[in-house]
């Protein structure tokens, strides 16, 4: 066979693969639906298995987000009942998802009206600020079809307090805020690949498959229930009267 005839084959068959490739992408995935999350940094579809640092635990911890960036065992999006928004104090990142503080909500809700009327979801965004929370609404949240919450606990202050203490010794204005806060890459190529990522219908499905390996291989349980403080906690100071304070706090309300 010639070398023309071995270019040809390799030419239709890339050719089938790359049409293969793009209905795939158009069918499954979310470039064309007015939903998707375009270049949003929300983290999705993933699951991530570690040790855990924070507490003492015989097992690795679990750490879950699903398609639409929340964490919780709800069963449908529109189950979700109370929608939990905050920095790392309530995504949790390196706790287990049975020891969040969310999870332990629902079991008490579920417990004490001894039903599931009450599905509470995770929203936390770890390094985000109410900057950022108010965001999350126009952003991310209203993309989320059938998304109806009833009640919204908002653990928040922590980074706050950061960035006021960080702006108060600035004589800037507070013009620039956390990648976190703002929802998208500052860079162009950062925002492309992540638009990929987010909308990409094979992507996805290498996520949730790898997750599940990850999880499986790991054999995650959660029944660790020994907490320890590891840490010393430093009392945060604010000075009401600096003027990018009362500038920060203008902006937020």
């Amino acid at each position: 066979m010639s070398k023309n005839k071995y270019f040809k084959i390799f030419l239709i068959n890339s050719l089938i693969f790359l049409v293969g490739f793009i209905l795939i992408e158009i069918i499954f995935g979310n470039w064309l639906k007015q939903s998707n999350f375009s270049s949003l940094i929300i983290k999705k579809n993933i699951i991530k298995v570690w040790s855990p640092k924070h507490y003492s635990s015989n097992h690795k911890a679990m750490y879950k987000k699903d398609k639409f960036g929340f964490r919780g065992d709800y069963k449908k999006i529109e189950d979700i009942k109370i929608l939990t928004i905050g920095g790392s104090t309530t995504d949790e990142r390196w706790i287990d998802e049975k020891l969040t503080w969310s999870n332990k909500l629902q079991n008490k809700l579920k417990t004490h009206f001894n039903n599931n009327l009450y599905s509470v979801a995770n929203a936390g965004i770890d390094g985000q600020s109410t900057i950022g929370h108010i965001k999350n609404f126009e952003l991310w949240l209203k993309k989320i079809k059938n998304l109806k919450p009833k009640y919204f606990i908002f653990y928040i202050g922590i980074n706050d307090s950061i960035l006021l203490i960080e702006s108060s010794n600035k004589s800037s204005s507070l013009s620039k805020y956390s990648i976190a806060d703002n929802l998208i890459n500052e860079f162009t190529n950062e925002k492309l690949i992540k638009y990929f990522k987010n909308n990409s219908a094979l992507y996805n499905l290498y996520k949730i498959i790898d997750g599940n390996f990850k999880a499986r291989k790991y054999g995650v349980i959660h029944k660790t229930e020994s907490w320890k403080n590891i840490s010393n906690k430093k009392v945060i100071q604010i000075d009401h009267e600096n003027q990018n304070v009362k500038l920060f706090l203008k902006k937020i309300f």
